[in-house]
């Protein structure tokens, strides 16, 4: 019995030593773009920087916040847009 318990706790451990290195792939990827969104648009040039491949990125994002690289690009380019658009005093047509 302790020698499953044990087993258990391992598997949870390697878990969340995946899991930090996925977080910190996110962290650094969200970092990068909001730092560059207005430029860079595309996974590929993100990955570069990050050093790590686009499956990996993808794989990371998925796992933490449930969505995909290029949709936190479109999602952070429309907040963008939006908050342009609730700041500005030009009319919109």
């Amino acid at each position: 019995m302790l020698l499953l318990s044990e087993r258990e706790r391992q598997n949870q451990n390697s878990t969340q030593i995946n899991k930090g290195a996925d977080l910190e792939n996110v962290i650094n990827f969200r970092d990068l773009l909001d730092k560059h969104f207005k430029e860079q648009k595309s996974v590929s040039k993100y990955t570069f920087q990050l050093n790590v491949t686009q499956k990996r990125l993808s794989s990371a994002t998925l796992k933490i916040m449930a969505i995909t690289p290029k949709q936190m690009i479109g999602a952070r380019i429309l907040l963008e847009a939006k908050r342009l658009l609730v700041h500005t005093t030009d009319s919109v047509k």
